[in-house]
């Protein structure tokens, strides 16, 4: 928040000082912060959608992932995070009580299609608030800006 305030004021050795009762520092103060939140909710959306990317390009090169999920189920310490290991798992497994463990799992896992685009939907929503922000926040550092 720091870099933004001192970007927004343009003063390279300034810091934010918010028990000042200026309102030209507290608007720039609000700016820098909304700067600050729009920028990291951007680039969490952006790393999540490049993790969403790479799975579907797993899936495109191994079109059923059967390579790749038996590569870890091979694994001494198995994934079970992984949503394909536990529906293979899930499917293989003579003991219903564990099959159906892992059916659970595999239902909880935050690698499954719908667990993804849940926080796809959840990162975007972060960043239009962020950007909405980022709008208020401009619009009161126009008005009290010299």
């Amino acid at each position: 928040m720091t870099r933004w305030y001192r970007i927004i004021t343009g003063d390279a050795q300034s810091r934010p000082d918010p028990t000042r009762q200026d309102h030209r520092e507290q608007a720039a103060i609000r700016l820098a912060q909304a700067e600050a939140q729009l920028e990291r909710t951007s680039m969490a959306e952006r790393e999540q959608l490049l993790d969403l990317h790479k799975q579907r390009a797993q899936v495109e090169t191994d079109p059923s992932g059967v390579q790749r999920v038996i590569a870890r189920l091979k694994e001494p310490n198995r994934n079970l995070d992984d949503y394909d290991t536990l529906i293979v798992l899930a499917e293989n497994l003579e003991d219903p009580v564990f099959a159906r463990l892992a059916r659970s799992l595999a239902r909880s896992s935050p690698t499954r299609p719908a667990a993804l685009r849940e926080t796809r939907t959840t990162l975007t929503r972060y960043r239009r608030d962020a950007e909405s922000a980022r709008r208020s926040a401009l619009k009161a550092w126009i008005k009290v800006k010299p």
